[in-house]
Parts: structure tokens; sequence; C-alpha cells
């Protein structure tokens, strides 16, 4: 089996989805490219992973989280673009009604409205085409 390569993205495109601008799109985007920064800025934190975490997940400027594909426990310092998202988020909680202290609930409720099937690592983050900005 032969594999592929894998090609990231570069600081500019980064950049450009950091500055995107989407108010002319639903609240869900804003939704899916904070959560998709959020991963990113984790290196890469599975989706399912991201979904689970708790307010009580962050402690002194570190997360502190177990995942979900191997069990392992792990802890990572905060980063400071992942602070501003988690800032943005932490604001807004009250007004959301979250009992289960999840960081990102809406998503959850999100999910469970669109579709009846359920799986481990699911992947959606809507298409934005970043050429034509």
């Amino acid at each position: 089996m032969t594999g592929s390569a894998k090609i990231g993205l570069d600081e500019a495109e980064i950049r450009k989805i950091e500055t995107l601008d989407l108010s002319e799109y639903s609240e869900i985007y804003h939704h899916a490219r904070n959560i998709w920064l959020f991963e990113f800025y984790f290196a890469g934190m599975r989706i399912t992973d991201c979904l689970l975490l708790k307010w009580n997940d962050f402690q002194n400027g570190r997360l502190y989280y177990r995942m979900s594909k191997n069990g392992q426990h792990g802890s990572v310092k905060l980063p400071d673009k992942a602070q501003v998202i988690l800032d943005r988020y932490r604001e807004s909680q009250n007004a959301i009604g979250n009992k289960h202290g999840l960081v990102f609930p809406f998503y959850k409720n999100w999910i469970r409205s669109m579709t009846d099937w359920h799986c481990d690592d699911v992947y959606l983050i809507p298409y934005v085409d970043l050429t034509k900005r």
C-alpha cells in the first residue's frame, strides 16, 4: 500500500482562515472555523477530543485530557491563539445553558439535529472557497 504525502497549510493560508470574513454566513461557519483552528493550534487534535473538551480540562495555562483514540493522558501548554478562542466561548457559556461543562456544547446539539447516525471521527467543517476572497 502506497502512502500519500501530507502537505500542510502555510502561515499565509492559516492567516486567511483566521481573518476570513464570515459575516454573510450562518453562525455555524464561525463555530466550525473556531473549532478547526482550535484543533490546529493543538497540533491536529482529533475532532472527537475537541468536542468533548470541558472547562475543567484547562488548568494553570495547560490542557489536561485523555485522547479518545488510544486512552493516553497528556498535558499540553495552552497556545495564546487557542486562549483567545476559549475566552470567546467562556463569555457566552451562561447564555447557552451549558449543564455539562463542555467548551463547545452547541456543536453536540447541532450534530444531533442534522443527523441520526453516530461515528467516532466526524469532520464537520463547512466549505468556504478561500480562493475567491
